[in-house]
């Protein structure tokens, strides 16, 4: 598999089946060693929350921009999740030239958490219209297919395997549903 399917300073964890890890070098640059309630207000409640992670809005203090925040714990039942959250993050960091997957700014760290700060959706996800009333007409599902299909070309290019491709991981940019449509949630992703 080349190198050149990841960023630079990102590369296939050989130690570990499947995961991509970042250098040192890299890891400084993106990052910060602080609360992220240092920079953003942070909205007590999730407005998704998944196994291990809970997504919240979050707004940069100085510049009033919303983002979503997604706080995951760095142990889990006494194992170190540290690599596996690192994982998610050069993943996102290789598909940062994509339009068809969310983006990420920033990452806090803290002893207990990391949060990695990302494009807010903020149309949500797209299972809120597949259990909408009307459901999806029919030239909307075609766009929606197109996108999907968009980001895993873009992923398996890169020998990325999302695995968990569901409704409440495709998100809606805006609230239209004509909008583009966005992948996210790479913590059970490998490369293959």
């Amino acid at each position: 598999m080349s190198k050149s399917n990841f960023k630079d300073g990102i590369e296939i964890n050989e130690n570990q089946n499947g995961l991509l890890k970042v250098n040192e070098d890299v890891l400084a640059t993106i990052i910060k060693n602080e609360t992220i309630t240092n920079v953003y207000d942070v909205e007590d409640t999730p407005f998704a929350r998944g196994k291990f992670a809970a997504v919240r809005r979050c707004t940069h203090k100085a510049t009033g921009v919303a983002y979503a925040a997604k706080c995951i714990r760095k142990r889990r039942r006494l194992q170190d999740q540290r690599s596996d959250i690192l994982h998610e993050v050069a993943v996102l960091l290789t598909a940062s030239t994509s339009d068809r997957i969310v983006r990420l700014y920033e990452v806090y760290e803290t002893h207990n958490e990391m949060a990695i700060v990302l494009e807010l959706a903020k149309g949500g996800e797209l299972q809120r219209l597949v259990e909408a009333e009307d459901g999806l007409e029919e030239a909307h599902a075609v766009q929606v297919m197109r996108h999907i299909l968009e980001a895993l070309v873009f992923l398996h290019s890169r020998n990325i395997a999302h695995l968990d491709l569901k409704p409440q991981n495709i998100l809606l940019s805006t609230d239209d549903p004509d909008t583009d449509i966005k992948l996210c949630d790479f913590g059970i992703s490998r490369v293959v």
